[in-house]
């Protein structure tokens, strides 16, 4: 079989996966908000909800949740996908559980670029694009929660995004790349902390796999140069991961319900 009929027919499955995943998308866009986690969407769609545009600021970093009385703030994740969703129904008018749902799809959707970057970075044959979105495109794990009105399909794109900037970087040695790093690394602790460290790990690896053509002295000291700068940004991330938790910590501790909520009492 030639290569370009394989390649053809990589096209089709994965074509044909995308139209069974709008169709599964469009039959239950309607459902109410009642899966698998029904409370963290809520609690997600209900942030977004009362989003206010006019003090933007405020809403970013210091935003309300309604739920255990006053005061209403008990900020967790940085709610950049909650500003997605609120600006969705706002432009649109789109109901906002349809615009928080469809915006997790697209985000998911859009995981696929910085993955088929990645994969021509480190001198991959397409195949292995292919046979991974078709992975990825069948599990049931990604399938459930990428419709969800929740932060996890843009937590993921940010982490594609931070090890894409991870690899460019390795391979250019251009500043402007430290730059993205640090911002895609940043916005991926942020929204979602746990996701993160697996980002940094692929980005370690590809770092040292892609710098590992010979293990002389000299090689060596050019990849620990190169991780210094990864290092540099990974501190900035936990500084900004530190800050955020302290001052959601501090607007938890103004709500009596919202002080079992902290992180030091999450942690148990």
């Amino acid at each position: 079989m030639k290569k370009n009929d394989i390649n053809i027919g990589y096209h089709i499955a994965i074509l044909a996966l995308f139209i069974g995943i709008i169709y599964f998308y469009l039959q239950y866009a309607s459902e109410p908000l009642l899966g698998w986690y029904g409370s963290r969407e809520v609690q997600t769609a209900i942030t977004a909800y009362w989003f206010d545009f006019h003090h933007l600021f405020k809403s970013l970093f210091f935003y309300e949740t309604p739920l255990f009385g006053s005061p209403w703030s008990i900020p967790f994740e940085f709610p950049l996908f909650q500003l997605g969703a609120a600006g969705i129904h706002s432009i649109t008018g789109i109901p906002l559980d349809k615009s928080g749902r469809w915006l997790s799809t697209l985000l998911y959707f859009c995981c696929f670029i910085p993955l088929y970057k990645i994969i021509k970075e480190i001198d991959l044959d397409k195949e292995y694009f292919y046979i991974s979105a078709i992975l990825i495109l069948l599990s049931p794990i990604y399938l459930y929660w990428s419709r969800a009105f929740l932060i996890e399909s843009s937590a993921l794109l940010t982490g594609f995004l931070f090890l894409w900037a991870s690899i460019r970087f390795s391979k250019t040695n251009h500043i402007r790349w430290i730059f993205w790093i640090f911002v895609f690394g940043v916005l991926c602790s942020l929204i979602k902390i746990t996701t993160f460290p697996s980002f940094v790990l692929a980005a370690f690896f590809s770092l040292v796999m892609l710098n590992s053509s010979n293990f002389s002295a000299a090689n060596i000291r050019g990849i620990i140069l190169k991780m210094v700068p990864l290092f540099v940004v990974l501190i900035l991330c936990s500084i900004a991961v530190k800050l955020w938790t302290e001052q959601a910590d501090d607007l938890k501790l103004t709500n009596e319900i919202g002080r079992a909520l902290t992180s030091k009492n999450l942690q148990g």
